[in-house]
């Protein structure tokens, strides 16, 4: 009875309301009465501190207050402004208690961590190793001799620093969540249990607690005991241990020089150490004996108010775990023990923005898989699919997933573009009926294939929305939340004629969307009927009708385990028990109590008066706990094939229903062939209908077991019998066909009228230059428009008629073939083709930009001709404006050019505007199928900017916040398939590493680069040109073609210069000729060591000639050094008095006396032209008219060598020997 529900309202606000009295609180401004009522009334809920202690709410219409008056001896409203009070005033506060569910311990096991890690709880042990005083940071305070405000420490029993492994149990008071800051190496340390941040200033020591966080440089370093410590600090203040102030306050490190290796600075860290839970003594295993398989259902694990993301599993808060943890041992004691396989069925977070698939959902389904660990240890199994809530980047499962027990197929919230599609929420608003058809398609295919092999295990479809009609789908809540299910139901209640299916869905845990059809506890069983959203009278993005289908399947809810905000109907959370049998499912509902209903009653939703839409003749009823569901353990064989009908010269198309056979091969006969031609591929088939009457078309199905089974129809054919006979020639969708394009392939076919009877077909063309034909002689033909001009294609019918007689009809089309370009929808983007990229609003990006609204856009230009809906779509005209290039770099990033503007497409990551720039811009790409439509589609955008299209500006711009799945950021993209091709064209330019210049090229795409002139680099030869600056790869001029912008290298090879030959043979004699030199005769002083030293070097020159001119310098070194060298000087003789000389007569000249002289080769006087030494020769440069002089030559023992030692050693021979016969004759002279 005094127990209130706040349940949530919108901007805050919230209703009050009592469970037993089924009634909310109701006052409003200018009245004081408080009422109770059905309906909600909402109130602005105030947050404030309790003037006793503690926190207290205030509720608020305006100024009225919910107020406790003495006088009136109870509550009422009361105008609080009239003495200007507020939520201050004692009489309008409440102190709010939660009821407890659970006994939640209040202590912990720590022990020494060995690493800080931001989110994570830590005991912070800080002390003094002079007085051996080491206590635990605590969240309280009091005031010390010098400073006012000191965090009080806390003794820990069994605490030993020097032990790594110390492990101690201690209060969750004392653990603080070490929070990251805002800047990278910053912390805050939040207290969970006081609900304070520590909190202390630079320049100031008082350290004090409150509801903002402080961010501390962090410094880890070592323990001055043993292991690792923190230091939190403000540059030179600390959060320090003082002795004298008994506790922990701030302090000054620069005082002393000191900092984290202080050790009254530091702290070791101990982390709460992870358990395992207690196993309890199971129950004896239930009375339906043992089940094949034991599974377990349930979804949102998250709490009913927005956190900060979670940094590690510490961070899951205890209200949340604990749910679950209470619902495992509910489960346990029941005699569960053991859970073979566990189906999560979306949402594991509740992070700020959590609506948009923008939160990590790791750490809570770790936090969540824990739990269920715990408890049941050997559980290994879990399959998780994505809520609307949960980022894709956790490695969700989905498809088929297929287990000897069972089938489990899971369709993920998202919108994506993977194979398997998905179901998205808010379909209506974000336009995903594509990706839900697409969805529906996969699901029914593969369940189609389960029909034809017989299947008969269970299968669980897991799926995060449901399927119903709630006010969540309609006008009451304007987003279309689940618009498009009826694609998905379809597929499901078909095919569950054939196969046992259980529908599992979480989502609708707040605002009392489910209340009619049970709130929290949703079960229906085939048989029951259920509302399904009626598209037919879809009005915008949503639906206020439904439709009212009867269940070939099970339908629930897996079961909330997080929280459920509910208006009237029951708020129990709840998992699921599933156990497998042979022939039957048997599932339990479990609560924090024990087993509850599967099933609750319904009640309409008061808060949004869904009763408008939904009578009470659509509430449910209640299911007990367990039930059971029978299994169809009977598969029988079967192929259907439908009847069908046509017209004489018409296609029509067969299928095959096959079930419960795994097939190996199929048959297909026509009973009177004469009627239809029939051309089969696996189970369908096209039967040409050619005559009028009718016939059985047959299929035989065989299985792999050689097993077959036959099904056959009822082929009618029929002709117009009052038109005359005719033909027209249509394409592949019944339209004449007047142009194509250049290069344009078509299907043709006749449409015939009048004809009884088809004989033969008969195409040809006008020019086969032009126009080439396929299947000449078929119904249908293939023709390629080859080339420019005119051409007419002719189909010419052989028939017969109503009498037998054979006739003939023609048809023929004069088909313009133009050179305008034909663009095609494509299936996908290649980098390096050029595109018409056209919005889902219809306008194609072109490169204009225009402001609207402060905002640089591109309006776009509108493409009448577009069918978005159509994937196949074929836009004919000349759009090369339009065309931009795409080009992908190695990191997978994309840029947009195009040619006509001879521009890049650039869009910003942080403003909206959208600008056209000379250099690339790199976007990112995300693909996707298209909202407003059909077939492939791509969305543009640079960090979080999107290239879409703003219905308020009704242009290009960009918007953050939004990706594929908004049909505004889409684009369908054309490519050109026919017509004369747009020429794209490249840039090739030539580096030359520093050579001479070579031109760049411009070649068209597909194209090869003409070889240029090789360049000229000076000592260096020219070796070709590649394609990257290490030279690896070299470019082939013959065959490479050009697909991208291309920078060619040169690569060079250096000229090598040869040796030059140095002559040293001269050297080399004269080094032969001074090794003979009989060193002994001369003198040992600075010139003999100048001759050894030459000789040495010429030696080392002749081993090693570095150049000519070294070998040069060598040799004259040598000879001068030699020349310089001092004979030892010999005692001379004592000289003899010589007699005067007699005068000789005067010769008479002689017959060939050209001088003076009795001799004509005298060479020692006379006039012989070659005599050097006296007399007038012509050479002779010493000074004398034939006298002959008696002094001998200086140094006329020692004569420069000329090189070859034995001319020299002659030479100094024969001048001695002259020298010594002047000396002779002078002697004989004297003695005449």
């Amino acid at each position: 009875m005094n127990l209130w529900t706040a349940v949530e309202g919108e901007n805050g606000t919230v209703a009050l309301y009592n469970k037993a009295s089924n009634k909310y609180m109701h006052f409003e401004s200018g009245n004081r009465a408080v009422t109770l009522t059905d309906e909600a009334t909402y109130y602005e809920a105030v947050l404030t501190d309790h003037h006793a202690a503690g926190k207290a709410l205030a509720f608020r219409f305006g100024t009225w207050y919910l107020n406790f008056s003495e006088s009136q001896n109870g509550f009422c409203a009361y105008d609080a402004s009239t003495y200007s009070q507020n939520e201050t005033k004692d009489t309008n506060q409440y102190a709010f208690y939660h009821v407890k569910k659970a006994e939640v311990s209040t202590t912990s096991t720590v022990t020494r961590a060995t690493a800080i890690t931001a989110g994570k709880k830590y005991m912070l042990v800080g002390g003094d190793s002079k007085s051996s005083t080491y206590q635990a940071v605590t969240a309280q305070t009091h005031a010390g001799s010098k400073v006012n405000s000191v965090l009080t420490g806390a003794e820990i029993a069994g605490l030993d620093l020097s032990d790594l492994s110390n492990e101690v149990t201690v209060s969750n008071e004392y653990l603080w969540t070490v929070k990251a800051g805002s800047t990278e190496g910053t912390v805050a340390l939040y207290n969970e249990a006081a609900g304070k941040y520590l909190n202390f200033a630079e320049g100031a020591r008082p350290v004090t607690l409150g509801d903002e966080p402080t961010e501390f440089a962090l410094a880890q370093t070592d323990h001055h005991v043993a292991g690792i410590a923190a230091a939190f600090h403000l540059n030179n203040y600390y959060l320090n241990y003082s002795d004298s102030q008994n506790g922990f306050c701030a302090y000054d490190a620069s005082t002393y020089s000191q900092n984290e290796t202080k050790d009254t600075n530091q702290y070791a860290l101990y982390e709460v150490k992870s358990g395992v839970t207690p196993t309890p003594t199971p129950d004896p295993d239930p009375s339906e004996g043992d089940a094949k398989a034991t599974l377990l259902f349930c979804s949102d694990f998250q709490t009913g108010t927005e956190v900060s993301p979670y940094q590690s599993v510490s961070d899951v808060p205890e209200s949340l775990t604990s749910v679950m943890t209470n619902i495992s041992k509910a489960i346990y004691d029941d005699g569960v023990t053991k859970i073979d396989r566990v189906l999560a069925v979306g949402d594991y977070t509740a992070y700020t923005g959590r609506y948009n698939y923008d939160a990590d959902a790791t750490i809570g389904i770790q936090a969540f898989k824990n739990i269920i660990q715990n408890r049941w240890t050997d559980t290994d199994q879990f399959l998780f699919i994505q809520g609307n809530h949960d980022q894709a980047n956790y490695p969700f499962d989905e498809g088929a997933n297929e287990y000897e027990d069972s089938i489990v197929y899971c369709i993920n919230t998202t919108y994506n573009s993977s194979e398997m599609g998905g179901f998205p929420w808010m379909q209506g608003s974000t336009g995903s009926e594509a990706q839900v058809k697409k969805a529906a398609q996969k699901l029914g295919d593969y369940l189609e294939g389960c029909i034809t092999a017989g299947e008969t295990r269970p299968i669980f479809i897991m799926v995060h929305l449901p399927l119903h009609f709630s006010g969540r789908t309609s006008s009451l809540y304007g987003n279309g939340d689940n618009l498009y299910s009826s694609y998905l139901f379809d597929v499901i209640n078909t095919a569950a004629e054939d196969l046992d299916i259980v529908y599992l869905y979480g989502h609708n845990h707040s605002k009392g969307w489910d209340n009619y059809i049970g709130g929290s506890r949703v079960f229906k069983r085939p048989g029951d009927t259920i509302l399904i959203p009626d598209l037919t009278k879809k009005s915008g993005s949503t639906t206020d009708s439904y439709t009212k289908e009867e269940l070939n399947f099970t339908y629930m809810n897996a079961g909330y385990i997080g929280y459920f905000h509910d208006a009237t109907a029951a708020d129990e959370l709840t998992a699921t028990v599933c156990r497998i049998y042979d022939d039957k499912l048997v599932l339990s509902r479990y609560s924090e109590d024990g087993l509850i209903d599967i099933g609750s009653v319904g009640k309409n939703n008061t808060r949004y008066n869904d009763s408008a839409m939904i009578p009470a003749t659509e509430l449910t009823q209640a299911t007990a706990s367990p039930v059971q569901i029978d299994l169809n353990q009977v598969a029988v064989p079967s192929v259907t094939l439908k009847a069908a009908s046509g017209k004489v010269g018409e296609k029509v198309a067969l299928k095959a229903t096959v079930k419960h056979i795994k097939a190996a091969s199929y048959k297909w006969s026509i009973e009177d062939p004469a009627i239809a031609d029939l051309t089969a591929e696996e189970n369908t088939a096209d039967v040409f209908c050619k005559k009028a009457g009718s016939t059985n078309v047959k299929v035989t199905v065989t299985d792999t077991d050689g097993n077959t089974t036959v099904g056959q129809a009822v082929l009618e054919v029929s002709y117009d019998q009052t038109a005359g006979a005719s033909a027209k020639i249509q394409d592949a969708d019944g339209n004449g066909v007047t142009t194509a394009g250049k290069n344009e392939r078509m299907i043709l076919k006749g449409a015939l009228s009048g004809i009884p009877e088809v004989v033969s077909y008969k195409w040809s063309v006008s020019d086969p230059e032009l126009a080439e034909l396929e299947d000449a002689d078929s119904a249908e033909t293939a023709v390629t428009f080859k080339g420019k001009g005119e051409v007419t294609v002719t189909l010419l019918v052989t028939y017969k008629d109503a009498q037998g007689q054979q006739q003939t009809v023609t048809a023929d089309t004069k088909v313009t073939v133009s050179e305008i370009p034909t663009y095609k929808r494509a299936a996908e983007m290649e980098p390096g083709k050029s595109y018409l990229i056209i919005g889902s609003s219809g306008k194609a990006l072109n490169a204009e930009i225009s402001p609207v609204g402060g905002v640089a856009c591109i309006a776009g230009t509108e493409m009448q001709t577009a069918d978005l809906g159509n994937a196949g779509d074929v836009i004919k005209g000349e759009y090369s404006a339009l065309l931009w290039t795409i080009e992908k770099d190695a990191n997978g990033q994309y840029t947009l050019y195009n040619k006509a503007a001879k521009k890049y497409l650039s869009l910003s990551a942080s403003e909206r505007n959208v600008n056209l720039t000379d250099t690339p811009v790199k976007l990112s790409v995300e693909k996707g199928a298209l909202s407003n439509g059909s077939g492939f589609c791509v969305a543009f955008y640079n960090g979080t900017m999107y290239l879409n299209h703003s219905k308020s500006k009704q242009a290009y711009c960009g918007y953050s916040g939004e990706t594929v799945t908004n049909a505004n950021n889409q684009f369908a993209i054309y490519e050109l398939v026919g017509g004369e091709a747009v020429k794209t064209t490249y840039t090739v330019t030539f580096n030359s590493w520093g050579g001479s210049a070579v031109a760049a090229q411009t070649v068209e795409k597909g194209a090869k680069v003409t070889e240029p002139s090789a360049p000229t680099l000076e000592g260096y030869t020219f070796a070709g040109w590649y394609t990257d600056e290490a030279c690896t790869t070299q470019w082939n001029f013959a065959t490479g073609v050009v697909d991208r912008n291309l920078e060619l290298y040169a690569k060079w090879n250096e000229i090598e210069v040869p040796e030059p030959v140095i002559d040293t043979a001269e050297l080399q004699k004269l080094v032969d000729e001074m090794d003979r030199v009989d060193l002994e005769k001369y003198e040992k002083d600075a010139a003999y060591d100048a001759f050894v030293a030459a000789l040495q070097n010429a030696k080392a020159v002749l081993t090693d000639p570095e150049s000519e001119q070294a070998v040069a310098e060598a040799k004259a070194a040598l000879t001068e050094a030699y020349a310089n060298l001092k004979l030892i000087e010999m005692p001379e003789p004592e000289p003899t008095p010589e007699p005067e000389p007699t005068p000789e007569p005067t010769p008479t000249p002689g017959k060939d006396d050209k001088t003076p002289g009795t001799d004509k080769n005298d060479k020692t006087s006379g006039t012989d032209k070659n005599d050097k030494t006296s007399g007038t020769g012509k050479d002779n440069k010493n000074p004398g008219k034939g006298t002959t002089t008696t002094t001998p030559a200086k140094d006329s023992s020692k004569v420069v060598p000329t090189g070859d030692s034995t001319e020299g050693m002659m030479v100094v021979l024969c001048m001695m020997a002259a020298a010594a016969g002047v000396i002779v004759i002078r002697k004989k002279s004297a003695e005449k």
